[in-house]
């Protein structure tokens, strides 16, 4: 799971940096862990991060400004949320 989460090479040189990707990579695989856990049944529950990345994260959206106000409009096809032929 961690090297659908970012940990399948390392991209920089530095010992530093790559220490910073490897904390971000850990955090990434634990909030996708958690959520399957809060959020979500059936499939999507024991889903793989890359099948995740795809039905619930690659869902179009704008973002839009009314007076004062940022409203975030989602596409209304749910294309993301339904399997249309992607990884699974």
């Amino acid at each position: 799971m961690l090297k659908d989460c970012g940990l399948q090479n390392l991209p920089f040189a530095s010992f530093t940096q790559n220490l910073t990707w490897v904390a971000t990579s850990l955090i990434a695989g634990a909030l996708i862990a958690w959520a399957q856990m809060i959020c979500f049944d059936g499939e999507l529950k024991v889903a793989e991060p890359k099948t995740l990345r795809y039905r619930i994260l690659h869902v179009a959206a704008v973002l839009v400004r009314r007076g004062r106000r940022l409203i975030l409009r989602l596409d209304e096809t749910g294309r993301g949320l339904k399997h249309s032929g992607g990884p699974s």
